[in-house]
């Protein structure tokens, strides 16, 4: 592992290629620190941009207040914590963008995208599967999307062009601001039973609305159909969805609880993957089997209720993302368990493997708080004689 330290860093950073996985961290002081596999910084003057690239993982903590960019990652990235802004080419797995105070713009992503706490505007032009985007206090703007949406707590304009599956909205919609949303199998928009906007769909689009909840006037027109709530202050224009619906936020809370546990769990043992504890495959899928029965239990409990296909079609689009995580969380693993140069034993009389056993206890030794990841860590590496 190659470590790099350059004191009072002051200009924008630029991370031109990651082969494996990239991880950012913003801190309050002035030092840019890189480890990595054949990791590489360049810097042409005091004044000019410092470039980065690393032939494997590569971690980089570096000031928050600098600009930075990355061109290319090959694996997965987590971006955290910075006070500037934030731009990114291309990600080829799954990319965690959180607590970013500057505009961000993703290109592209390969797999899952997730953003949250960020407090500017933020454009995502491509994610290839999924993509959750929470506590935006600006615009956001996204273009494709593979497979599912869920956006939440939005404070300025959503646009969203193109959504592969479903699309969930969570936003306290304000007038003055610009709403534009479709997706290719439905639209859910998640709001108070005192919210005022007017919605206006296409002809042939199928509505439903828990009247119970809302006073609510559906009217049809020639350019459309048309649901207006309260005064109808905010317009919100829906431009492609074969099924749209309304909901009370009592009315999904079940299964938004499940999302959000669901999400934290593999969000947890992720980080413990990139963390090389290795072994967790088992483990994150035997959770994700479990979120599943959950996901099933949640329809049966719903059913004679409100229930319809659309939200059985959620329901089951909810257990698809779930099995997507457990096959993503396997090549994780895969990948963990393949040694690195940093992790070549000198000998074969230098290195013994660690059982399965011994890896799973000492996961449940973190799981139950007894020893922290970095005594995991530690522990492992004794007990491989690294």
């Amino acid at each position: 592992m190659d470590r790099i330290e350059q004191i009072n860093a002051r200009v924008p950073v630029i991370v031109q290629q990651v082969n494996g996985d990239l991880r950012v961290r913003g801190h309050s002081g002035n030092e840019l620190r890189l480890e990595g596999d054949d990791v590489q910084l360049d810097q042409e003057s005091p004044e000019a941009p410092i470039y980065v690239r690393s032939a494997g993982d590569c971690e980089i903590k570096l000031p928050a207040a600098l600009d930075l960019t990355v061109e290319q990652v090959n694996g997965d990235a987590k971006i955290t914590n910075l006070d500037a802004t934030l731009t990114i080419g291309a990600v080829n797995g799954d990319l965690i963008v959180r607590h970013i105070q500057g505009n961000a713009k993703v290109e592209r992503v390969g797999s899952d995208c997730v953003v949250k706490h960020l407090d500017s505007n933020v454009t995502i032009n491509e994610v290839g599967s999924d993509l959750v985007a929470q506590q935006i206090d600006g615009d956001l703007a996204i273009g494709i999307v593979g497979s599912d949406l869920q956006i939440r707590d939005v404070a300025g304009s959503c646009t969203c062009e193109d959504i592969g599956s479903d699309l969930v909205v969570t936003i306290p919609f304000r007038a003055g601001k610009t709403y534009s949303l479709g997706a290719a199998s439905s639209v859910t928009c998640i709001i108070p039973p005192d919210a005022s906007a007017t919605f206006y769909l296409p002809h042939h689009t199928d509505i439903e609305v828990n009247d119970t909840m809302f006073d609510v006037e559906i009217e049809e027109s020639e350019d459309g159909q048309r649901i207006v709530l309260g005064n109808g202050a905010a317009e919100v224009h829906i431009h492609t969805t074969p099924d749209f619906a309304l909901a009370s936020k009592r009315d999904y809370q079940t299964r938004i609880d499940l999302e959000i546990n669901l999400d934290q769990q593999l969000s947890d043992l992720e980080h413990q993957i990139n963390e090389n504890l290795s072994g967790l495959g088992e483990l994150i899928e035997t959770q994700t089997q479990q979120a599943i029965q959950q996901a099933a239990n949640f329809a049966r409990h719903f059913t004679g209720k409100h229930i319809n296909h659309q939200s059985m079609r959620q329901v089951k689009s909810e257990t698809e993302r779930a099995k997507r995580q457990a096959a993503r969380a396997r090549r994780h693993t895969e990948r963990m368990q393949r040694p690195t140069r940093r992790q070549q034993p000198s000998s074969a009389a230098d290195w013994e493997p660690v059982s399965n056993e011994e890896r799973m206890l000492i996961l449940k030794m973190v799981e139950e708080g007894k020893i922290t990841i970095e005594e995991a860590e530690n522990l492992l590496s004794s007990l491989e004689g690294n």
